[in-house]
């Protein structure tokens, strides 16, 4: 009698991430369930708890390939400018259009409460340091010395402004403070952070 065909573990972890990101993308991460990702993947439950052990896995790798698309999206409208100052304004105009374009998502990278015995792997990391790398290279020429630190820190500190004006317009909330583009918000913040910074001494560590 001919043994079993073996698993496929890489094309059905496929599946299963692409269904899961289908159910996400139509209502949201809470709607996620293990017996509908199965049964969209066409395998057995206890085989997706075999591959990722839980929800909670699942949805990290989702989100770490989610933080991957962006960052080739980011990368990708960097490419089309010179100065760091229109790399980074195309960086927060593409971080917006992403945000809109697949909205939930979007939300799941930041809405999803792991449960606390899931530790965020070094693969997920990988994945938000990625971003973070891309900023500090672009951003890195403005500063004397290679300081690394300092263009982290500015990095950071547009991160946060342009992610909350993207939050803000997700959740309708910006509306109550401006009828402005939110892109065009995004692009003045950084614009405006820029030309303001005091370069001299950038290098200040954010308190812990």
């Amino acid at each position: 009698m001919a043994g079993r065909k073996p698993l496929d573990r890489e094309k059905i972890s496929t599946d299963v991430l692409d269904k899961a990101e289908g159910i996400i993308a139509e209502r949201g991460v809470s709607a996620l369930n293990a017996r509908e990702v199965a049964q969209g993947a066409g395998i057995a439950v206890g085989t997706l708890y075999n591959i990722y052990g839980n929800l909670d896995r699942l949805v990290l790798r989702l989100n770490a390939r989610t933080l991957d698309r962006l960052c080739d999206c980011l990368e990708a409208e960097a490419l089309k400018a010179t100065t760091p100052e229109d790399q980074m304004a195309a960086m927060a105009r593409a971080y917006i259009d992403f945000a809109n374009d697949q909205p939930l998502i979007w939300r799941s990278v930041f809405d999803h409460q792991s449960s606390g015995d899931t530790v965020r792997a070094d693969w997920y990391s990988s994945s938000i340091e990625r971003i973070a790398t891309l900023a500090i290279r672009i951003l890195s020429p403005m500063f004397p010395d290679n300081q690394r630190r300092a263009a982290r820190r500015v990095a950071t500190i547009i991160w946060a402004g342009v992610h909350g004006i993207c939050a803000l317009a997700q959740g309708g909330n910006l509306r109550h403070v401006t009828h402005a583009d939110p892109k065009r918000l995004a692009e003045d913040l950084v614009r405006g952070y820029l030309a303001g910074i005091d370069q001299q001494d950038p290098t200040t560590s954010f308190k812990r």
